[in-house]
């Protein structure tokens, strides 16, 4: 008898990969309620809605521009993408015309430390030998090569440094402070040439004395793009977020020995009763030791979190896109609108 059998944190030994060969899974978080750009998004779509679920440009929502992304490595049947619950039926609508994503719903926001762990235990109950590449679902991304480029190195790197955890981060070119900014090492003599080096520190929301030499010395914005083996997201869990993991541990059992639907979200409910709020980035990335970060280079990349940073992208676009002069138009009122209040 297998004395690991009963415990859900133990994996058991990968079994032969599929005929794709591939042990990749893909965790879209989409569970953000969009309070920054509040505004932006009543006036585009008539009411507050997470801008993960809004097209500000062509006929795709950034979560379906997401999930289109995740595609180039990830096969849509092991994609999960995690939802607040009341916006689980637009979820689900956006999210038909790519059969076999698996949406999950969290009772109640928070933070993206559950927001994470929510989605990795559903991965763990069908695919313990998982390897997860992670993705908030409301960024931009116009040059989605040098993304593929980033993740294939991360997904090459991952099981080779200390915390099993390897994060993307874009490569910077204003010195913004209202961003997570990591502080990378690259191998000496080789700052310049190569993508792949470790995480020294993190620095949220710098000055803006502090963001200019962040900038000058090689500092990336924090996508919160991460890849790793789904163990060492269980790990971490564990160590730095112990009530939540507890729980998470007892939500996974409950899946590993088949509970019904109607049984697994009851338990779910009462697990998010009283669920302790956790950030990801704060819970356990700030508290890992032996990350390693892969540096995105000429991505555009854009967390489009404030009316400025999403008009920025916006203009980037260009052309005539369904909705495009609108969006525009909307992200200069809802600035002007700021300013006049401020």
């Amino acid at each position: 008898m297998n004395p690991n059998a009963s415990d859900p944190s133990v994996s058991p030994a990968a079994p032969h990969a599929g005929d794709d060969g591939n042990e990749t899974w893909g965790v879209v978080l989409a569970a953000g309620e969009g309070a920054r750009l509040a505004r932006v998004t009543h006036l585009l779509c008539g009411r507050e809605t997470p801008k993960q679920f809004v097209a500000f440009s062509g006929d795709k929502t950034l979560l379906q521009q997401t999930v289109e992304r995740m595609r180039r490595f990830v096969p849509y049947e092991r994609m999960v993408v995690v939802v607040a619950v009341d916006w689980r039926r637009m979820a689900d609508e956006q999210l038909r015309p790519y059969p076999g994503v698996e949406v999950v719903s969290q009772p109640r926001n928070v933070g993206t430390g559950p927001g994470t762990m929510l989605p990795i235990a559903h991965i763990r109950a069908r695919c313990p030998w998982a390897t997860i590449v992670m993705t908030p679902s409301d960024h931009d991304i116009p040059r989605v090569e040098s993304f593929e480029t980033a993740v294939q190195c991360a997904l090459g790197i991952s099981d080779q440094v200390p915390a099993g955890l390897t994060l993307v981060g874009a490569e910077a070119d204003q010195p913004v402070t209202d961003l997570g900014w990591i502080v990378p090492e690259f191998p000496a003599g080789q700052a310049s040439e190569t993508l792949a080096g470790r995480v020294t520190s993190f620095v949220e929301k710098p000055t803006a004395a502090v963001a200019k030499t962040l900038m000058e010395k090689g500092g990336l914005w924090n996508t919160l793009i991460v890849v790793g083996h789904i163990d060492a997201f269980w790990r971490h869990a564990e160590m730095h977020m112990k009530t939540q993991f507890e729980r998470f541990r007892r939500y996974l059992l409950a899946l590993q020995i088949g509970a019904s639907k109607d049984q697994t979200g009851a338990l779910l409910e009462h697990l998010y009763l009283d669920m302790p709020v956790a950030d990801f980035s704060r819970a356990i990335l700030e508290k890992a030791d032996g990350l390693g970060v892969v540096r995105m280079r000429d991505s555009g990349w854009s967390d489009c979190g404030t009316p400025a940073r999403l008009l920025e992208s916006l203009l980037r676009v260009g052309g005539s896109r369904p909705g495009l002069r609108d969006a525009i138009r909307v992200c200069r009122r809802a600035q002007d609108e700021a300013a006049a209040m401020s």
